[in-house]
């Protein structure tokens, strides 16, 4: 899911979803919006999950794709 603000545009994937469906997912949505996106910023806001480096790389490969920036957000998880 996108969700546009202020400050850009916020990739929201379920915590639940499979990184692989998520990107394909992402990658369908950006690719049926031409260059709408192009120049944007995005951020990710993982919440609970925690990426790993080749995640984290495979999202931004996948953003850059379209001429997006990416802006990672990591949230620590909030205690019980």
């Amino acid at each position: 899911m996108l969700k546009g603000s202020r400050d850009g545009v916020a990739v929201i994937i379920s915590e639940r979803a499979p990184i692989e469906a998520a990107v394909r997912e992402l990658r369908r949505k950006l690719a049926a919006a031409g260059d709408f996106f192009k120049g944007a910023v995005f951020s990710f806001d993982p919440g609970e999950r925690r990426l790993t480096p080749e995640e984290r790389d495979i999202l931004s490969a996948t953003i850059q794709e379209f001429g997006i920036d990416l802006r990672v957000v990591e949230k620590s998880p909030q205690a019980p």
